[in-house]
């Protein structure tokens, strides 16, 4: 799931931003080309907003077209379609006659780490839930036997958004807790707060991901279903039962786990416990919203005895990122 492109810093700092939104792998490789496109096609004297007026329709379908190809089979590090990737990139910034931006090279090393697992069981309240059918995830600490137990906090669409006045976790502290959240934003449900319908990055599942890990929570679940998600469960059970792969900053906090839960598998747990989730929806619309404890003591634990059998933790995989200078 992850591409060499997830590290891009762009043409310069021009686009850095990009870095942090959700499918920023394929985005930014896009957006890096087509900049640099623009930068053949136009007088180098003239500043990237210009460039960036004449892009053309035809430029930027070139690139996607070539680089969502299906011969680069998802362009991941380490793989044939990464390294063709790299090769592509690399040939169209000397094309264009781009400085190379890092001690003379086009590209700029760094080392991922990748987490797997062959399954993992989930017991809440004595309710059990089945591996792929009701939960996915992936487990990121380096521990050859996994067993996290935890309390489960409900936290509403778990986004805090300065810009629009929102902080769905108040002051509750979730640390050592798992927190379970809705996906998209609040503007899903309530057209007249963030775009309306129009997904911000507040509605991202990495952004719910990177605020509960602010926040010191053990591990998160996201409430999957296929209004909110934009996509239906073969999606999320297809991307997220494989080889995980995170930077070290990724990796340095307390969130162990981080995973998705089917809707109609989280309304079976909250039916015994005389919970209703359409109420706690409700009341996650709203901007006074208080995290809810479900009163919930989620356990996890893997399937296997050895590292090998059930949570490989394979060697670091190193990889490159594209850095050029426009002069």
């Amino acid at each position: 799931m992850a591409t060499y492109q997830l590290q891009l810093l762009g043409i310069g700092n021009q686009i850095i931003t990009f870095i942090r939104f959700h499918m920023k792998h394929f985005i930014l490789s896009i957006i890096t080309s087509v900049l640099l496109i623009g930068s053949c096609t136009s007088n180098t004297q003239q500043s990237l907003e210009d460039r960036i007026e004449h892009i053309s329709r035809a430029e930027m379908e070139s690139v996607a077209e070539l680089l969502g190809h299906d011969l680069f089979e998802g362009r991941a590090p380490g793989t044939r379609g990464g390294d063709l990737a790299e090769i592509s990139m690399q040939g169209l910034f000397k094309f264009m006659d781009l400085d190379p931006g890092i001690d003379g090279s086009y590209f700029q090393p760094f080392v991922m780490t990748g987490f797997s697992n062959n399954g993992f069981e989930v017991s809440a309240n004595g309710t059990e839930l089945e591996y792929i059918d009701d939960i996915v995830g992936t487990f990121s600490i380096k521990q050859e036997e996994i067993d996290l137990e935890a309390e489960a906090v409900f936290v509403g669409f778990g986004v805090k958004a300065t810009i629009w006045d929102w902080d769905d976790y108040k002051d509750v502290d979730v640390k050592d807790k798992i927190v379970i959240t809705r996906v998209n934003d609040p503007g899903l449900v309530n057209p007249d707060i963030f775009e309306g319908s129009t997904l911000t990055y507040f509605g991202r599942w990495t952004c719910h991901i990177e605020e509960a890990a602010r926040r010191g929570a053990a591990g998160i679940l996201l409430i999957h279903t296929d209004e909110t998600a934009g996509y239906d469960w073969n999606v999320v059970k297809n991307s997220w039962t494989g080889e995980e792969l995170f930077i070290s900053s990724d990796l340095q906090n307390n969130l162990k786990f981080r995973g998705w839960i089917k809707e109609s598998s989280l309304r079976e747990v909250l039916k015994a416990e005389e919970i209703d989730l359409d109420a706690l929806n409700a009341q996650s619309a709203k901007r006074n919203f208080q995290p809810v404890d479900l009163g919930i003591r989620s356990q996890y634990c893997d399937v296997g005895a050895t590292i090998a059998e059930a949570f490989r933790l394979p060697s670091p995989t190193r990889g490159s990122s594209f850095l050029a200078e426009i002069t």
